[in-house]
């Protein structure tokens, strides 16, 4: 099993997989591995390269240093990594576990990036009415990326808990716990569903085309300050927000994450970190499942 077979059924995998990636990503990461993974690593087996990852992850972003910018740099690493762990064994565990450092690849850092964020007054305005407050409120208040989302299904939440089964990095399968307030909101929306539907059916398409924040990432952001400002501990942030932490395969971590009773106290203790408006639960709630032609 070499690397271009493996990059092939990678990108095979986000071209027709259960979450697929927008044309123009997949295009851009199929351009990334063309130009920059395939002529070095192509005909490399897996298990050769699983051995040395971090020194050939290395020599690359010696190499690319010289003509890329810091953010292509990371892109292409980022991919390589996706690569080199996709391949999974019967149980579905990546074949070749590996372990990085960042410090030892030396990836360049990006300065001056423009990551836009909101401020909790902006995230109490979206959230008071129109057809996608509701949407707004959830995404703000668990920290979930637009994909994962819009990927959920009535299945996929229980009793102020929600299920994201697969995402964007290793990491993005988690329970993610929601406060009161908007768990109550889901407890409506979800009873509204039909079995094996979507929550929120909105296509995307229309939602950026009358998107009232600075893009949904922005919601993310927010839920990330809220939790970073509290005394939840950097472990279950992670864990919710689907980021790497070094604890996580830790047995001490694996019985922490386990414990459901923990994590909904947490939860609550957090909060939303906005006001989520009364009038939500009654009147914006049926509108989150509309169906946009």
């Amino acid at each position: 099993m070499d690397f271009d077979t493996v990059a092939k059924q990678y990108l095979q995998d986000l071209e027709s997989g259960s979450n697929p990636c927008r044309p123009s990503t997949l295009s851009a990461y199929r351009s990334a591995i063309r130009v920059h993974l395939t002529p070095r690593f192509g005909s490399t087996p897996l298990a050769e390269l699983a051995t040395q990852n971090n020194r050939v992850l290395k020599d690359l972003v010696k190499d690319l240093r010289t003509k890329y910018k810091p953010a292509s740099i990371r892109l292409v690493v980022t991919l390589a990594k996706q690569v080199l762990e996709s391949p999974k064994n019967e149980n579905g565990l990546p074949l070749y576990p590996m372990q990085w450092s960042a410090d030892f690849i030396d990836l360049p850092a990006i300065v001056n990036q423009n990551q836009p964020t909101v401020t909790v007054d902006e995230v109490n305005a979206v959230v008071k009415e129109g057809p996608d407050a509701v949407l707004y409120a959830f995404l703000a208040a668990s920290g979930l990326r637009i994909s994962e989302a819009l990927a959920l299904i009535k299945e996929d939440y229980s009793d102020g808990t929600v299920h994201v089964r697969a995402g964007k990095t290793a990491n993005a399968a988690r329970y993610v716990d929601l406060a009161s307030p908007i768990a109550a909101i889901m407890d409506k929306v979800v009873g509204d569903t039909k079995p094996g539907a979507r929550i929120f059916r909105t296509h995307l398409t229309t939602l950026r085309n009358r998107i009232h924040v600075p893009g949904f990432h922005s919601l993310r952001r927010f839920r990330s300050a809220v939790l970073r400002r509290s005394d939840c501990r950097d472990l279950l942030c992670d864990y919710w927000l689907g980021h790497r932490n070094v604890e996580m395969g830790s047995r001490y971590a694996k019985q922490l994450l386990e414990d459901v009773a923990f994590r909904k106290e947490w939860a609550e203790r957090v909060g939303t970190g906005f006001i989520v408006p009364p009038h939500l639960y009654h009147e914006v709630a049926p509108q989150a499942v509309e169906v946009q032609p």
